[in-house]
């Protein structure tokens, strides 16, 4: 962060370069694509990764707090505000220098792009949902190709709806072992598809049913 506070550029790399290609399942877009393609101009829960270079938290004439987030990523810097429930909900994560995944809901009025922060994410965290690893090299060989055997094989997949306030720190603390289920969560329009293959029962189906945020737990056969 003080590399680029002092020459306005990062001189040994991105903080980006070493999370996105951890994350490669996700639909992950550059800010420089939702700019220059207007089909995105007005698209609600555009997932983007970004390093957050400053916040500026303002109040409204009614006294309601807000934010302005100056993010960095491969190709641009961008700005994004957040308004007072989801500035509540995301401050204590909010690091400058920190790197995280955005669901951001973009608006063009005729006054130029505007993106809003709906959903905030520290991409550390979401890796450890999205690149589970294996034990060893050796074994990812192996058994690599064995999972995607079955999952060609109409692996069940159990399907985890949630809404904005699904708690990923719940859902991690959760002790998931191996199986032949595979398990996706879809928050709002954004799907994340978790590797390997699960141990699925009725007892973890409640427990995920627990979990802040979920809405509904089904299994597609």
């Amino acid at each position: 962060m003080k590399e680029f506070e002092i020459l306005g550029f990062y001189l040994s790399g991105h903080p980006l370069n070493q999370f996105l290609n951890k994350v490669s399942k996700l639909d992950i877009k550059s800010y420089e694509t939702i700019k220059t393609n207007k089909s995105f101009h007005n698209e609600k829960n555009v997932l983007l990764a970004g390093t957050l270079l400053s916040k500026k938290e303002k109040r409204s004439a009614r006294g309601n707090a807000y934010a302005f987030l100056n993010f960095s990523d491969l190709s641009s810097i961008y700005e994004l505000i957040i308004f007072e429930n989801n500035l509540r909900k995301y401050r204590d994560i909010l690091v400058e220098g920190d790197s995280y995944a955005i669901g951001i809901d973009f608006s063009d009025d005729g006054n130029g792009l505007r993106g809003e922060a709906k959903k905030i994410y520290k991409i550390t965290d979401v890796i450890k949902m999205n690149n589970q690893p294996y034990s060893s090299i050796s074994n990812f060989n192996d058994s690599s190709n064995n999972e995607t055997k079955k999952i060609n094989q109409k692996t069940p997949i159990l399907q985890i709806y949630a809404n904005e306030k699904f708690s990923l720190n719940e859902f991690m603390a959760i002790n998931l072992q191996k199986g032949d289920h595979k398990i996706n969560i879809i928050v709002e329009n954004q799907r994340l598809a978790l590797p390997d293959l699960y141990q699925i029962n009725t007892n973890l189906i409640d427990k995920i049913r627990s979990i802040n945020g979920v809405n509904e737990v089904n299994i597609d056969e």
